[in-house]
């Protein structure tokens, strides 16, 4: 027990578990029973509070350390209830009522309580103006949003009850900045039922998840308000695309999946050289006569299969036990394949021509010899994909979270067994050889991001237009030389890349997809742009770097709501002053152009927060003076 202070009363008592000073009445059973007051070990007041048999019941005022009111609260049966009030002060105080990333310009969080759940917060400086937790003004709240809705950094308003530790309890709705009632969520025993809606207040998409998994019923509707999915997740899931007469045009189902297929195990015999090998026993390779079939696959697999994480030395082990017992056929198709020098399969059209050839040989099991090499993993997993019982697992082991991760893998086809993964939110399959993907991917209900970048596809399958969460598409670095009309089918997107292929021109289509905030066109031999693209009132980021344009298209300067333009190119050699008169304009990317000289509006853009401008051949001076004009301007 620490030395009494002065100032805490003589029948005070120190309480190890509060590491405070208590003194207060208690009922006959020696509960605190009435007016409780608590001091720190300096001696200072920290706390007064009500009790009723052991429970916070009524009203609780803390103290910061100056003597300052820091807290005032009420409870009820040990639960907070009613309006809670944090202050600040000036002084030095243990009363911290800041949460991690709130700003110190916060003077009072007056927030809201219902028997232990919190319903609301709000926060002001010291002059009291009402402020986000950064300490920007708070919005003006929208009519129709309740009074306790708490403001989001995203701008929309969320209204609801949650616990302590931010845990949705009942009902939460979230509302537009415009007050549009935009989502739902009912939270009851382990089940969400959710209802997001469209900015207009129309129905997207309602489906429930118990324990996080898909569960029940789902539909999704279309902007018009025709319904475009209907599904039913269980044991078995039934998906149901749907045209714009409400007519069924594609059904999928999903039952349980077949045992994947199993291949011949080698003989005991066999299993002890594989572990000799393994181990490095002294004379493993050397004492070894023979070796069955399925033996010598394995061991096959061992020699030039795995990834670079595989260990080497074991792996040089083998591939001299699979030359020493080689019969000459089997040695001649080794050499024709070049696995007479090559430490590895390292691509997956390599390992596929090897099992293909080397599992004809009659001393190798090609069963046993194709899955030796999917358990050494690598390259292998194209061979995986191919077995769709053995598919699942192979992507499910590539599963983080609700991120699918396929790149790099040299994939020329995925599996349609990829639309049973109805959890995924994010599929990955750059950097491949894809020409196109499977119908199957429609099915994937949840499904937000498909990158599909650094590929050779050419087209996408229609019925991706039925994807009714997808927001961003990355078809970057492919052989496209039109966009797949599926495309502008998915009214949710909001991030579209569609550089570095061989388009020659955008469709007016591109307008249907009105809520695109974000286009990358980078290095395409466009001819022209479509003034439909004044129609995206969403669009903020446009990448058109490396065109063909010597002035940009007059289109450009009608895209109003723009706030970042790359338009560098070698091709480049005017900036229109109305493009630089963009109103809301923040960053403009002209570097590495032709430019030889600049409009005098660029001068007076003050409205620039970043400007690159460098490396074009532009008059001695010119981006000094730019800097002299634009000082707030980051000029590069």
């Amino acid at each position: 027990m620490p030395d009494r202070p002065e100032s805490v009363p003589a029948e005070a008592w120190w309480s190890p578990e509060d590491n405070e000073w208590v003194l207060g009445p208690k009922d006959a059973k020696g509960r605190l029973h009435g007016v409780v007051r608590y001091w720190r070990p300096d001696g200072t007041l920290c706390c007064e509070s009500e009790l009723v048999a052991g429970q916070f019941h009524g009203p609780t005022t803390r103290y910061h350390e100056t003597g300052e009111l820091a807290q005032r609260a009420g409870y009820e049966a040990g639960l907070l209830h009613g309006p809670r009030t944090w202050f600040a002060t000036d002084g030095v105080t243990t009363e911290n009522m800041l949460s991690p990333g709130m700003s110190e310009s916060i003077w009072k969080i007056e927030a809201e309580y219902r028997r232990g759940l919190f319903t609301g917060a709000r926060c002001f400086d010291r002059a009291g103006v009402a402020v986000r937790s950064d300490g920007t003004p708070l919005p003006q709240r929208p009519p129709g949003v309740p009074p306790l809705a708490v403001h989001h950094r995203s701008g929309s308003w969320l209204d609801g009850t949650w616990t302590e530790q931010g845990v949705p309890v009942g009902s939460q709705r979230r509302y537009s900045a415009s007050g549009i009632l935009v989502g739902e969520e009912h939270h009851e025993d382990g089940q969400v039922i959710v209802t997001e809606r469209r900015d207009d207040g129309s129905p997207r998409v309602r489906y429930a998840r118990r324990n996080g998994v898909l569960e029940g019923g789902a539909e999704a509707w279309r902007r018009d308000g025709t319904p475009l999915v209907r599904a039913h997740f269980g044991e078995t899931h039934a998906i149901e695309h749907l045209d714009r007469a409400g007519t069924v045009v594609r059904r999928s189902e999903y039952g349980p999946l077949p045992p994947p297929s199993s291949s011949p195990a080698p003989p005991e015999v066999d299993q002890c050289v594989l572990a000799a090998v393994t181990d490095g026993e002294p004379g493993a390779v050397e004492q070894a006569t023979a070796m069955s079939p399925a033996g010598l696959a394995a061991a096959i697999a061992r020699g030039w299969g795995g990834d670079d994480e595989r260990d080497h030395a074991v792996a040089r082990r083998f591939r001299r036990l699979v030359r020493r017992l080689a019969t000459p056929s089997l040695a001649g198709r080794l050499a024709a394949l070049e696995l007479d020098r090559a430490p590895r399969l390292m691509t997956a059209a390599r390992l596929d021509a090897a099992v293909g050839e080397l599992g004809a040989d009659p001393a190798v099991d090609p069963a046993a010899l194709e899955a030796a090499f999917i358990a050494q993993g690598g390259a292998a997993i194209a061979l995986s994909l191919r077995d769709p019982a053995r598919a699942i697992g192979a992507l499910e082991a590539r599963i983080t979270g609700t991120s699918l991760s396929l790149a790099h893998h040299a994939l020329a086809e995925l599996p349609p067994a990829i639309g049973r993964l109805l959890e995924l939110r994010r599929i990955d399959a750059s950097s491949n050889r894809l020409t196109t993907v499977p119908a199957e991917l429609a099915d994937l209900f949840a499904l937000q991001e498909l990158d599909l970048h650094a590929n050779r596809v050419t087209s996408l399958p229609s019925e991706l237009a039925w994807l009714p969460s997808l927001r961003i598409l990355h078809l970057a670095e492919n052989a496209m030389s039109s966009v797949p009309p599926a495309v502008f089918e998915l009214a949710e997107l909001q991030a579209l890349g569609l550089g570095d292929n061989q388009l020659t021109d955008l469709p007016d289509a591109v307008a249907d997809l009105t809520e695109l905030h974000t286009l990358w066109l980078t290095r395409n031999p466009l001819r022209q742009l479509p003034r439909a693209l004044t129609r995206l009132a969403s669009l903020r980021f446009l990448h058109l770097g490396d065109h063909p344009f010597a002035e940009p298209p007059d289109v450009l300067a009608e895209m109003v709501s723009l706030e970042e333009l790359w338009i560098a190119s070698p091709s480049l050699e005017r900036l229109p002053a109305a493009i630089v008169q963009l109103p809301r304009l923040r960053r403009l990317i002209v570097w590495c152009s032709g430019l030889t000289t600049v409009p005098d509006e660029l001068f007076e853009a003050r409205h620039l927060a970043e400007l690159r401008i460098t490396d074009n051949p532009l008059p001695p001076g010119t981006v000094e003076r730019l800097r002299e004009a634009l000082p707030d301007c980051k000029i590069y």
